[in-house]
């Protein structure tokens, strides 16, 4: 069995779901409603929410992966006893044969949680905008899963 560590870092997750949600607000509303295009898009004065979000998404991901994550809490914090959070991490214990690429994963589930939080968002401030991004999150879930549960094709040895 090996251990592997995902670890995704919150300024990058943020921005990316801020960004997300910002071009949807450009999109859809700036020209025709400028106030709901300042309402849909995520600001940083909404972090509060986009990490309760994001925790939502990394234990919704250990949960699919439960039977290979490592279920204690470790959060990067910038201070050894407490500060915002720079980073999530979610462990997995694999076996040694398990193929689970580590950068793939790491995209995936970075993908997922921007996905999630994206609809998340959107759900509370442009509902009819959602649905495509929690179809995106259930697939990029979906696929964390798959990836995962590979393992090596076993070599076979013949002899001639």
């Amino acid at each position: 069995m090996k251990d592997i560590v995902i670890s995704m870092k919150k300024n990058e997750l943020a921005y990316d779901i801020e960004f997300m949600t910002y071009k949807v607000a450009k999109v859809h509303f700036a020209e025709s409603h400028p106030i709901a295009a300042h309402e849909v898009a995520a600001a940083p004065s909404d972090q509060d929410f986009i990490d309760r979000l994001l925790l939502s998404g990394i234990e919704n991901v250990r949960n699919e992966l439960r039977w290979c994550a490592v279920r204690h809490r470790r959060v990067a914090c910038d201070d050894k006893i407490s500060g915002p959070i720079l980073s999530y991490d979610i462990i997995l214990r694999i076996d040694d044969n398990n193929h689970a690429d580590l950068q793939v994963l790491s995209s995936l589930i970075h993908d997922y949680l921007v996905d999630y939080a994206v609809y998340r968002h959107l759900l509370i401030t442009a509902t009819s905008f959602a649905p495509p991004f929690a179809a995106l999150a259930e697939a990029a879930l979906n696929k964390i899963y798959l990836h995962v549960r590979e393992e090596k094709p076993t070599r076979r040895y013949y002899s001639f």
